[in-house]
């Protein structure tokens, strides 16, 4: 229904969600004890200081080039930020260059491996950063591996000087780091950061997946929190005239019911796309369910897609405005 422009979900939608906000404003008193911990993250000074702490011990060693190794939850987060601030080209942002091996494909893989050879070659300070919040995920530690017998090779009296873990505790990193300082004597404060348990990973860019290398790249982490716990708080605002987040998920719960099973996003900013695709992981693997929670077989969920202005203007737009009526599309 609209009603004077905006958007108004029936009433039985309306108080299943405001229902969901009761919810959620009682487990934020919870902090990470709840599955809505990664809603904490944000307002969690604690943890703010101790990655504040570890960049700036890292940013006195005047990093040149951070390779970030991680996939999915453990990238894209950050990766979308950074790219929105930075722009398209964030890659060749100076002081410090950003590249992140987040595939085996040997190609692209081969050209960040000359790169990093290239910079440890002429004496650049280089951070290699992995970032794996089960501590097992294939691709990271194959690309961890690569990485660290370079850095060895060139740095190899004190290249744990170099590395940054970020695990979940416990996890079989978090123990091989461990085992490692020990034998080593470094301290395991200056290798690895912690990922709360209770926040997955595709929720976990207020944590030290996200919070380490943004900070790095020279973004103020804290103003990012603050303005995230502001957001939050519209989010789970009862008047629905001013919580855009609930207005949006019952317009999309609408179109879904009546079998708009696509849910396109359309940004027109180039420096947007990586937000558009770390977009499509969250309504993926968070809608994307076999099971109901009581075990009832649903097969249920909303294919995200991603366009981008004003390129796809003149190439598919012809098929979202003429071809079947299944897609919603936020622009």
């Amino acid at each position: 229904m609209v009603i004077d422009g905006l958007y108004k979900p029936n009433e039985q939608v309306e108080q299943h969600i405001k229902e969901e906000i009761t919810v959620i404003k009682a487990a934020l008193t919870k902090e990470y004890a709840t599955p809505y911990g990664a809603l904490y993250a944000p307002a969690d000074k604690k943890s703010l200081d101790v990655i504040n702490g570890f960049i700036a011990q890292v940013r006195d060693k005047r990093p040149t080039l951070l390779m970030l190794v991680g996939i999915g939850g453990s990238n894209m987060g950050a990766l979308a930020v950074i790219q929105a601030l930075f722009g398209s080209m964030m890659h060749e942002y100076k002081p410090c260059k950003l590249y992140c091996a987040d595939t085996i494909d040997e190609e692209y893989t081969g050209s960040l491996i000359a790169l990093f050879e290239e910079e440890l070659k002429k004496e650049g300070r280089v951070v290699l950063c992995i970032v794996t919040k089960s501590g097992t995920t294939t691709e990271t530690i194959i690309n961890a591996g690569i990485f660290l017998d370079l850095l060895k090779k060139y740095r190899p009296v004190d290249y744990d000087e170099s590395l940054v873990f970020i695990t979940d505790a416990n996890s079989p990193l978090h123990r091989l780091v461990l085992g490692r300082a020990t034998i080593s004597s470094t301290s395991v404060k200056t290798l690895m950061l912690e990922i709360p348990q209770q926040v997955g990973g595709r929720f976990s860019v207020f944590t030290a997946v996200g919070l380490f290398p943004l900070g790095l790249m020279g973004i103020d982490i804290a103003s990012f929190c603050t303005g995230a716990t502001a957001a939050l708080d519209r989010c789970l605002a009862d008047s629905f005239e001013h919580n855009e987040a609930a207005l949006s998920a019952s317009a999309i719960f609408a179109h879904y019911q009546q079998g708009y099973v696509i849910h396109d996003l359309f940004p027109f900013s180039p420096n947007l796309t990586m937000l558009a695709q770390w977009y499509k992981q969250l309504i993926g693997e968070s809608l994307g369910k076999k099971n109901t929670r009581d075990g009832r077989s649903i097969e249920a969920g909303i294919t995200p897609t991603v366009s981008l202005g004003t390129v796809d203007l003149h190439s598919v737009v012809q098929l979202y405005l003429a071809g079947p009526r299944n897609r919603i599309t936020s622009f």
